[in-house]
């Protein structure tokens, strides 16, 4: 490459993620052959490394763990965590509480009917908010993987 397209190559590489190429810059990567290689390059470079790698590591590795428990030494692999099945019965017996009070409580009061699916939706809720914040990984993971395709 002569002086004038290092001059330019300098320019392309100091310019930020999505910046507008300056018209001579572009004047440039139109008549260069050589600049267009380069800049099609790294295009195609900076393409792959925004793939995951794809890099098999089990959770239950011993090497995971150590380094796990030398951060946080309370760490603990198979902690308490509650099967989805354990979540989808729970909540469909606080459904199926719900449509039970609506069917057969005959509520003595308007009022009383009102913080009766008050109290319920507050339990409902909270239910959500706990299964959501428990599963956290869960989701990020699906979002995530939603993303990358």
């Amino acid at each position: 490459m002569k002086q004038n397209c290092d001059f330019y190559m300098d320019q392309y590489l100091s310019l930020d993620k999505g910046e507008r190429l300056s018209p001579a810059l572009t004047l440039h990567l139109l008549t260069c052959p050589k600049c267009r290689t380069e800049v099609r390059s790294l295009l195609k470079v900076e393409k792959l490394l925004k793939k995951p790698l794809k890099i098999p590591v089990p959770i239950e590795s011993t090497t995971i763990t150590n380094v796990m428990k030398d951060i946080d030494p309370s760490y603990n692999l198979h902690e308490h965590k509650v099967s989805f099945r354990q979540w989808i019965i729970a909540g469909l017996f606080m459904l199926l509480c719900v449509v039970a009070l609506g069917i057969f409580a005959i509520p003595v009061t308007e009022m009383m009917a009102v913080l009766s699916y008050g109290i319920f939706a507050l339990m409902i809720t909270g239910y959500c908010v706990a299964f959501i914040g428990s599963n956290l990984d869960f989701f990020i993971k699906k979002i995530e993987t939603a993303k990358i395709k």
